[in-house]
């Protein structure tokens, strides 16, 4: 009887030490799973970061494309239309060439008329002495064999060749005249033609760019390889770098700030809330984003301390103000190309995604002068890394801080 209960003893105790592994066990299971479910939780978060910044980084990119197809259209019309005044320039031309042909013709028949006139004259001079002093005149008379009445009807006919003759110098003066006119109109339209074509010639090379980056950033979007983060790290870089250049150049002012007052005393009045820059560009296209834009920020993390306006590429950009160009970034290469001028009274003015410069550091310039020419394409000379289309970045300081620029420009040719 002992024995078996010490059996069963043995036996509980074994059961016990059993379920104790058992429970020991499940419980160490139950921890991996949740360290799994909790590892899984945040890839899961992760994964959803990641879904949420590739659907923005592809609105962006999306953005940008709809942006360029603008800027193609914009153009496609340009070229068109430029094209078109090319044409009816050509049929202007052609019709005034013609009408030049027809004055020469009449101009050549009248100036025959007038010699066969005067000729005329002249012949009745030899027979009478008509022309000649009064005594040569009486012997002619006296001892031709003419009747008076004949050298009468003669005078009188001479006279009437006079006439004639005045009225054809009149005409062929008035011809002379009218085809002066036309040929200054031809070279007039010429000039403007010689124009169009220049600017036919860049619209074609800026649409041809603006197609290759549409297919590039198409071919990287399809590719999946479009790395939108690093372009806006490096239009921050870029930003930043312009920002430093801004505060060393902000140690120099003062010591030209002198020389600006002499070359230019008409700005010596500029006040917050006073018109006194003129458009850098005409915003035919109106303002594209604003000083503190907060779309900008958004997609970029920094403030838009500009505003910018749209232009076609490698438009004349115009010193709004008498100056003193301060620094000149005119590199090769698609990295930002910017210009800055120093204005009396404390200011200056940044001119940013210049394709080309034509101005150095230390000119001065006057309104109105050209001072570059913009861009802003993506993937063009100048541009920077980060840039949604052809447009000027323009922005304005006031003793070394930035200022809103449409405080200071004529807004109302935006109405």
């Amino acid at each position: 009887m002992f024995l078996q209960l010490i059996l069963l003893l043995l036996l509980l105790f074994s059961l016990n030490l059993g379920f104790s592994e058992t429970l020991e066990s499940i419980s160490t299971k139950i921890a991996s799973s949740k360290q799994q479910i909790s590892d899984l939780n945040k890839k899961i978060r992760n994964l959803s970061s990641q879904k949420s910044t590739l659907e923005n980084t592809i609105k962006d990119v999306n953005l940008l494309l709809s942006n360029l197809k603008k800027d193609l259209e914009i153009t496609e019309s340009e070229i068109l239309k430029t094209e078109s005044t090319i044409n009816e320039i050509n049929s202007q031309l052609l019709i005034l060439e013609n009408d030049i042909l027809k004055l020469e013709l009449e101009i050549y028949d009248l100036k025959l008329e007038v010699s066969k006139l005067i000729s005329l004259i002249y012949v009745s001079n030899q027979n009478y002495g008509l022309f000649e002093p009064s005594n040569q005149s009486l012997i002619k008379f006296l001892f031709s064999d003419s009747t008076s009445s004949e050298i009468i009807n003669e005078i009188s006919y001479i006279s009437s060749i006079e006439n004639l003759v005045n009225i054809k110098i009149s005409q062929l003066d008035d011809s002379l005249l009218a085809m002066l006119d036309k040929k200054e109109a031809v070279n007039q339209l010429k000039s403007q033609q010689i124009e169009l074509l220049s600017q036919l010639e860049v619209s074609r090379s800026n649409l041809k760019i603006q197609k290759q980056t549409q297919e590039n950033i198409i071919e990287q979007k399809r590719r999946g390889v479009l790395n939108y983060q690093k372009l806006i790290a490096e239009s921050k870089a870029q930003e930043l770098e312009v920002q430093r250049s801004l505060k060393n150049l902000e140690l120099d002012y003062q010591k030209i700030s002198s020389q600006i007052t002499k070359v230019n005393k008409s700005l010596d009045d500029f006040n917050s809330g006073k018109v006194k820059f003129s458009w850098p560009i005409f915003p035919s296209r109106g303002i594209s984003a604003g000083f503190l834009d907060p779309s900008y920020k958004r997609v970029i993390g920094i403030d838009h301390l500009a505003i910018d306006i749209p232009a076609r590429q490698q438009s004349k950009v115009l010193a709004p103000a008498n100056g003193k160009v301060l620094k000149v970034k005119d590199s090769n290469n698609n990295s930002y190309n910017y210009i800055i001028v120093a204005h009396n009274q404390g200011f200056t003015t940044l001119y940013g995604h210049m394709y080309k410069s034509y101005v150095k550091e230390g000119d001065f310039v006057k309104r109105g002068q050209a001072i570059g020419l913009s861009g802003g394409a993506p993937g063009t000379r100048g541009a920077g890394y980060l840039t949604t289309g052809a447009h000027l970045h323009f922005e304005v300081h006031k003793n070394g801080k930035h200022v809103n620029p449409a405080l200071y420009l004529n807004m109302s040719v935006l109405d």
